[in-house]
């Protein structure tokens, strides 16, 4: 077995004998014991599970230090690298990517789940079969009955919906398809949509957009 995949938060790991078929990606979540954002996160996965477009959960155990070691099956990149790698993508390939993310986004909202930080590091990818598939569930929330998400500490920069910059309680299922838009045009452009290093970003999305008015945004 050797390491042969890093990301964000996870390490991939596969086995060298050609007649294996096992693969997984080891995800460590470095915190003491079990709190319940890792209980949730697992929770949700299992919940989620069997859909083609989200990252199948296989494991879950803690090690000496008290690290929280996720066991997910193994894609070999994200598309943050295959896009880096590859270059613009072609039309076909974005529409497939773009129907991929969006069926595994209708069945986590089906379920009442939003992921709350869709972004191509968090999109993995198999650039032998066109496989997309959706993972780290970290920010991942059951929507309550209202609907809403009583937090601001979602999406990354890049891919916050101007509401969220603005303040408001986040919304998670708008908040994830902002995301999911966000991150269609960047695979037509190469180019992120709204880039930004602080809340400054939002009047970027403005300039673009245009200003909200009572009308658009009461």
């Amino acid at each position: 077995v050797r390491f042969s995949y890093e990301g964000g938060a996870a390490e991939g790991l596969n086995n060298d004998d050609e007649g294996a078929e096992a693969a997984a990606a080891i995800s460590a979540r470095s915190v003491f014991g079990a709190p319940a954002a890792v209980l949730r996160e697992v929770s949700l996965l299992r919940l989620l599970g069997g859909h083609p477009n989200i990252v199948q959960v296989l494991d879950a155990f803690m090690d000496s230090s008290a690290r929280v070691f996720l066991v997910c099956e193994y894609l070999e990149r994200d598309l943050r690298r295959h896009m880096d790698e590859a270059g613009r993508l072609q039309p076909s390939c974005t529409k497939l990517f773009a129907w991929q993310l969006l069926r595994a986004l209708e069945h986590c909202h089906k379920r009442c789940v939003t992921h709350r930080d869709v972004k191509p590091q968090n999109l993995l990818v198999d650039p032998s079969t066109n496989i997309l598939k959706l993972c780290d569930f970290s920010l991942a929330r059951q929507l309550v009955l209202s609907g809403d998400v009583q937090t601001r500490r979602v999406a990354s920069l890049w891919y916050r919906s101007p509401e969220i910059f603005l303040g408001s309680i986040a919304s998670g299922i708008a908040l994830d398809i902002w995301s999911a838009g966000c991150v269609m045009v960047e695979m037509m452009t190469h180019t992120p949509a709204f880039p930004g290093s602080s809340d400054l970003a939002l009047f970027f999305q403005f300039r673009v957009l245009g200003t909200p008015t009572e009308t658009s945004w009461p």
